[in-house]
């Protein structure tokens, strides 16, 4: 990861968004990457992008199902995914703590949720996504986006009830 907050966040252009995803874990997970490691530099990267571009929402994607993916073989497989399940627990344990100077914008996890049994959602490499799996992981992504947003939406119409009240 240290590699694409290097190269990728001064590259972005400074200005305000709205949300940012992040979609990282993989390329983490098959390298053994350690979980302090991931941590610290997942919160960098929340740090130069909240920075750069003072994100009002970043959505962290769960890292997919590799423990399912046809084309490692076992056990490898097998180790590999529970590397991600560790790295996921991770950015959940992070984002319950986060730093205080991270409160100013929201943080979610989407975990990736796909039927492992569905080879329809494998590319024909068995290691990345097809069509159909991008599709899908973009659904769950716009979901939680949208459920986020309406829950901003009620919070804010609150506040102004109550500020007509008090």
């Amino acid at each position: 990861m240290t590699v694409y907050t290097k190269l990728i966040t001064p590259s972005v252009a400074p200005q305000k968004v709205g949300i940012v995803l992040i979609a990282f874990g993989v390329n983490d997970t098959t390298g053994f990457r350690s979980c302090r490691r991931y941590r610290a530099e997942l919160l960098q990267l929340m740090r130069d992008l909240q920075a750069r571009v003072a994100p009002r929402l970043i959505v962290i994607s769960g890292i997919p199902p590799i423990h399912a993916f046809p084309a490692l073989p076992e056990p490898l497989r097998y180790v590999l995914g529970i590397k991600a399940k560790v790295l996921d627990a991770t950015v959940e344990h992070l984002i319950a703590n986060l730093p205080t100077d991270l409160m100013t914008m929201g943080v979610t996890r989407v975990p990736l949720l796909i039927d492992i049994n569905d080879r329809n959602l494998m590319a024909s490499d068995g290691y990345h996504p097809s069509v159909s799996g991008v599709a899908l992981w973009a659904r769950q992504l716009a979901t939680a986006v949208a459920a986020h947003l309406k829950s901003i939406k009620k919070i804010k119409a609150a506040q102004a009830a109550a500020s007509k009240l008090g």
